[in-house]
């Protein structure tokens, strides 16, 4: 009995120092990284990462995304991004549409694939996201070009507090109609409105 007591004792002990090991092998990655050291920040990570920490897959998508410590791989960057983006964390999920909204090399863009993650990003109210949604719908990208959407994405940016998403919002309603402008505004309410509910 006083044995597993120990045990008890001992597996707790070792339980408690886990997320204070994990968070230094986080810091120990950064700090890496900043002198440059990529190839240790990336086994760093790499280590993290295959134990599901979401902070050292986006950290390792970066890597294989800019070829730092490694080569460029655009499909491990892709990999690491959607696992953290499976959990839930939207700067994967918008990290996701950028790379999607990117060329490498022969390898074109897919914008309705970059939309579907930026889209995912911005139903959950991240504000970066819902202005990339908005200029999506400006350029047309991945989607038909649509001003009412884009200036209602744009609106719902700034009102999460992404500051240049007011001005590209301006831009978009001084060549709408008058009609066009109000219904642009009145999507806006009601998607915030939806977001509020979320």
């Amino acid at each position: 009995m006083l044995f597993r007591f120990i045990l008890m004792c001992v597996v707790g002990l070792m339980l408690s120092q886990l997320p204070r090991v994990h968070a230094e092998q986080l810091d120990e990655g950064m700090s890496a990284f900043q002198q440059r050291d990529y190839s240790k920040a990336l086994a760093v990570w790499t280590k993290l990462a295959e134990q599901g920490d979401v902070s050292a897959q986006i950290n390792l998508a970066n890597m294989y995304a800019k070829g730092l410590g490694t080569k460029k791989d655009r499909l491990q960057a892709m990999k690491w991004l959607e696992r953290a983006a499976d959990k839930g964390n939207l700067e994967a999920m918008f990290d996701l549409g950028q790379l999607y909204g990117t060329q490498y090399g022969d390898i074109k863009a897919d914008h309705e694939l970059s939309l579907k993650w930026y889209q995912k990003a911005a139903e959950k109210g991240y504000a970066n996201a819902q202005y990339a949604v908005g200029v999506k719908h400006f350029k047309g990208e991945g989607v038909t070009t649509d001003y009412v959407t884009a200036y209602a994405w744009m609106d719902v940016s700034m009102r999460n507090g992404y500051k240049p998403a007011e001005s590209f919002r301006d831009l978009i309603g001084e060549v709408m109609s008058p009609e066009k402008l109000k219904q642009a505004k009145k999507s806006a309410e009601e998607i915030n409105a939806r977001l509020q509910t979320q």
